[in-house]
């Protein structure tokens, strides 16, 4: 009996605590703004990155969308979201959805303005190397924004939000049509009042 509890001591020792979620990250990893993964002692890579961050456009109007894709060999989980330029810890800004073919890969209620993996796309096999989601601007302006991403490529190997390249805030996007309306009326005005005066 003593050999078994002094075995059992043993390998509670040697065993390191770890915790790590399959199903995309938890709560407190969405709250984190370092958006590290919960993997035990493990620390991000610094370098090397084999991941991108590739974004439809680089504006956005109120209500706009904007297609994020993120690829690289191996993908295994993901934790994104777009945070205002000017300061990184801020809440997440608009909402993700994935496309058509993928939505089973994406856990919306994870975390709150971002997005994560889920468990079916954690085991698919092959591991994915691309996945495309919408991200979906608010109806309110938010001034320019970055995404940050966080790959994991298996749980001791992972990157901590890289930023893509900033997306800028177009506030008279959505007054396009009605400025050059306006131009137009001007420009006729004009015209009709010098055919007057001549």
């Amino acid at each position: 009996m003593a050999v078994h509890t002094t075995l059992l001591v043993l390998l509670a020792c040697v065993c390191p605590y770890v915790q790590g979620n399959a199903a995309g990250a938890n709560i407190a990893a969405c709250a984190d703004s370092a958006f590290a993964p919960q993997h035990g002692g493990n620390a991000a890579q610094v370098s090397g990155i084999p991941y991108t961050i590739t974004l439809s456009t680089t504006t956005y109007s109120a209500g706009s969308s904007i297609t994020v894709t993120l690829a690289g060999d191996d993908l295994k989980g993901f934790l994104v979201a777009a945070l205002p330029e000017d300061d990184p810890t801020a809440a997440p800004v608009g909402s993700f959805a994935a496309v058509a073919e993928n939505s089973e890969e994406l856990s919306k209620a994870a975390c709150t303005g971002g997005a994560t993996h889920t468990l079916a796309f954690h085991n698919s096999n092959p591991t994915k190397n691309q996945i495309e989601l919408t991200w979906t601007a608010p109806n309110t302006g938010n001034g320019n924004l970055t995404f940050y991403s966080t790959f994991v490529k298996d749980f001791a190997t992972f990157w901590v939000k890289e930023p893509s390249a900033v997306v800028m805030f177009d506030g008279n996007n959505g007054n396009s049509a009605m400025n050059l309306f306006g131009h137009v009326t001007l420009i006729f005005g004009v015209l009709l009042a010098q055919r007057v005066v001549w």
